[in-house]
């Protein structure tokens, strides 16, 4: 995935984006689901979408100590993004991206946001035995891509808030914050 996005720096912008929509439309889709990265395709398919669904704001926020700000500087983004929602048209959702992409302080704050604001959530989670290693021993391959994608505080079990336990999986996790 790393690799991808850092040879296809277009993939998730307008353009493409346009061509997924066309594709659904002459496919006769009516609802789409789309995790959107991009501020300029978030407004785009909220101003212009002909279908209905959820375009999902992708959050990643990878240490405890970034939380608060990271959501405060995701909030009037968001309260932007809904007022350019219309009848038949696609909603935001916000999409934390996984749970070791996003630190627990975060994840508890965008359900309680999602709770209480009715807006809708959806997550990656579970989806390689990567991603088990990685909650249960901290290493393993997800944590080697992890380390070399050169992020300012790269995501580790201790700075996203994750307990050391070797039986813990990435759904447990989820069930218990």
């Amino acid at each position: 995935l790393a690799d991808y996005r850092v040879a296809q720096p277009g993939a998730r912008g307008l353009a493409a984006a346009a061509s997924g929509m066309r594709q659904m439309l002459s496919q006769q889709s009516t609802a789409l689901g789309d995790i959107v990265t991009r501020e300029p395709v978030m407004r785009a398919e909220l101003e212009h979408s002909p279908l209905a669904g959820v375009a999902y704001w992708e959050v990643v926020c990878t240490h405890q100590s970034d939380a608060h700000t990271a959501l405060n500087a995701l909030l009037p983004h968001l309260h932007a993004w809904q007022d350019l929602q219309r009848p038949g048209g696609p909603v935001v959702g916000l999409s934390p991206h996984s749970p070791y992409l996003v630190c627990k302080d975060m994840l508890q704050a965008l359900a309680r946001l999602s709770r209480d604001e009715g807006i809708p959530l959806q997550i990656h989670v579970g989806e390689s035995p990567a991603e088990m290693a990685f909650f249960q021993t901290g290493g393993g391959p997800l944590a080697e891509v992890l380390a070399r994608l050169n992020w300012r505080k790269h995501p580790t079990v201790s700075g996203l808030g994750i307990p050391a336990d070797a039986s813990l999986t990435p759904v447990r996790y989820l069930a218990e914050i």
